[in-house]
């Protein structure tokens, strides 16, 4: 820059100091021009100059470029732009320019849609390969025994195993004080009993109304439904009258409400026993074993009943003594027995009564052999002499007995003895347990789990907890029961548990072994056949799980249902349609740019120097 004096003012004028090549291959302009220019020039007065040179009117109509395609914006000094001395640029018409940041447009929109387009196949491929949600069906079991009522709520997948559904246990509630057959006297406030429970199951759920609800009565109310037929009805009424005032799903009244017949009782608990032992197959995961499975025999001990139930391995069994099974799409024919009135409350009053009826003295103290020495138990007859399990042989009044306990293992093992008949066998010697009840060979079976009622005396006597697939012997179980039933009150009271059943625990012992031993046949060599288990992983062993399943058979299966709806998954492929089209559309206007921009470049290269 060159500072002059004219007329006593100071003007500031720029001196060239470089050239720079400007070729344009517009028509009328074809060539190249060197024009002079300096640092502070900006882009806009190269322009112009160029413009100046070739009598060109319009500047602004224009734009430079570098060879790699890069417009200069205007505004910019030379200096800026990093253009150097003798460096070519190219002049083009605006329009052009703004063609070819176009073409970079589409290329943009190019890939923005194929891009969208490939997460819409990904999309799509995941609906298509990614499993199904299953969709998980639920029921409710009430378990009305003979001392108290549950309920469980169990869930299962809705696209079931070979027919079966594999029922997963994911609630219970607390037992009631009473079992519902203790309502005889007033049915109607068997309703205000299961109230609390009804509530407290139904906030489980989140749909009651569409889940199924059952209520099984075992032996309390079969043995009610002998004494007193109108009563048992009542009650029954009643429940089903207290489940439809709620929202549950009660299809069937008297199907989902009813009295459960022994053998249903034995054949549901060796079900959930076999079950939860997984001797169909892993349920967890969904394995199901692959040969006949190998299953282990159930021996339920309730309160006022007793079951034993196997697999008979294609035995010859009578008709009355068997059931046919389909579970997961095995077939099964089991084995299956109740004994009623044998159950430990029954066999108590049975007991009792049995020494009643011998005695000689009135209603004078009776002595007892199972009863601990120093201790007496004083009952109402009105609470031992209860049809059909006991009857009186002396006079009907009602009056109190007074049992004096004498600790003694021998007599009370020859006093629980006359509690069975042993013989009149209508099946041929050896084919029976007792009371002529029909009894086929246990030697197909490997295992059996005794359950329940079986478990209180003899966890109480250290021989097991119950809790884990714990074995004793035999002899083990007779010194135990021996030791403890000679011992005097005082000895049994300074025992550290706390059990309020611990009085009748000699009776109960010597009952289980004769039950066992000589009706059932689990002598020395065999006893080690038997595990005492109150529950398996958590779940309490009982007939509730066995009855779900089996309903299970009959409740229609619903399909696992996909991640997005039809309509959804419809749409999707529409749009990747549709963003395809768009990729391959502006794929092609992008090449159209991408040719003219590769032509203009080659006619850079090959453009005359002037």
């Amino acid at each position: 820059m060159l500072v002059m004096q004219v007329d006593d003012q100071e003007e500031c004028i720029n001196v060239p100091n470089f050239t720079i090549n400007i070729h344009c291959s517009l028509e009328d302009l074809q060539g190249r021009s060197e024009i002079d220019c300096a640092d502070i020039d900006t882009i806009n007065d190269l322009i112009k100059s160029y413009c100046a040179l070739h009598n060109v009117p319009n500047p602004s109509n224009f734009v430079l470029q570098t060879a790699d395609g890069k417009t200069l914006r205007k505004t910019l000094r030379i200096k800026k732009c990093g253009v150097h001395e003798g460096q070519v640029l190219y002049l083009l018409m605006s329009s052009q320019d703004s063609f070819r940041r176009n073409g970079r447009h589409y290329c943009s929109l190019a890939i923005i849609s194929f891009i969208i387009a490939v997460c819409l196949l990904a999309a799509v491929i995941v609906v298509s390969v990614y499993p199904k949600q299953s969709v998980f069906q639920y029921g409710v079991v009430f378990d009305a025994g003979s001392s108290h009522t549950k309920s469980f709520v169990y869930k299962w997948p809705g696209q079931k195993q070979n027919g079966t559904g594999a029922i997963e246990e994911i609630w219970r509630s607390n037992a009631t004080e009473k079992g519902i057959s203790a309502y005889s006297v007033n049915p109607t406030s068997v309703k205000e009993s299961l109230e609390p429970i009804i509530k407290k199951t139904k906030k489980v759920l989140k749909k009651p109304s569409e889940t199924p609800i059952y209520l099984g009565a075992t032996a309390g109310m079969r043995l009610l439904k002998q004494r007193n037929p109108k009563a048992a009805d009542s009650i029954l009424d009643a429940v089903r009258e207290a489940f439809s005032s709620t929202s549950f799903h009660l299809k069937n009244e008297t199907q989902n409400v009813r009295i459960l017949s022994g053998e249903e009782e034995g054949t549901d608990s060796w079900v959930a026993v076999n079950y939860i032992l997984n001797k169909f197959g892993t349920m967890s995961v969904f394995n199901l074993v692959k040969e006949n499975p190998k299953t282990v025999g159930a021996l339920d001990m309730g309160g006022a009943s007793t079951q034993i139930t196997f697999d008979s391995y294609k035995q010859t069994i009578p008709k009355a003594y068997s059931q046919n099974l389909t579970l997961f799409g095995w077939k099964f024919k089991v084995y299956t027995h109740s004994y009623s009135c044998y159950g430990l409350d029954e066999i108590k009053n049975r007991y009792f009564a049995h020494l009643i009826n011998k005695n000689k003295t009135g209603t004078g103290p009776i002595k007892s052999f199972c009863l601990p020495s120093g201790y007496n138990q004083t009952l109402n007859s009105t609470d031992i002499f209860q049809l059909p399990c006991t009857n009186r042989t002396t006079n009907n009044k009602e009056e109190i007995y007074t049992f004096i306990g004498q600790s003694n293992d021998e007599g009370c093992k020859n006093e629980l003895d006359q509690l069975f008949n042993w013989k009149n066998c209508p099946y041929g010697k050896g084919n029976c347990s007792f009371n002529g009840v029909y009894m086929p060979n246990l030697k197909n079976v490997d295992e059996f789990l005794a359950f329940s009622g079986f478990c209180y005396p003899v966890s109480f006597l250290n021989l097991t907890t119950c809790k884990k697939a714990e074995k004793f012997s035999y002899k083990s179980f007779q010194n135990a029961r021996a030791n403890f039933c000679n011992k005097t009150w005082t000895e049994i009271s300074n025992i550290p548990k706390k059990d309020k059943f611990k009085w009748i625990y000699c009776m109960q012992m010597h009952y289980i072994e004769k039950l066992l031993v000589k009706g059932y046949g689990f002598n020395g060599s065999n006893w080690k056949k038997l595990t005492f288990r109150q529950d398996i992983n958590g779940t309490v062993i009982g007939w509730a799980p066995g009855f779900m399943l089996r309903v299970t058979n009959s409740l229609p299966t619903v399909l696992p249902s996909p991640l997005i709806g039809l309509a959804i998954f419809i749409v999707i492929v529409c749009l990747l349609v549709v963003f395809c089209v768009f990729g391959v559309a502006y794929s092609m206007i992008w090449r159209r740019f991408l040719k003219a921009k590769r032509y203009q470049r080659l006619e850079h290269r090959i453009a005359p120097s002037i």
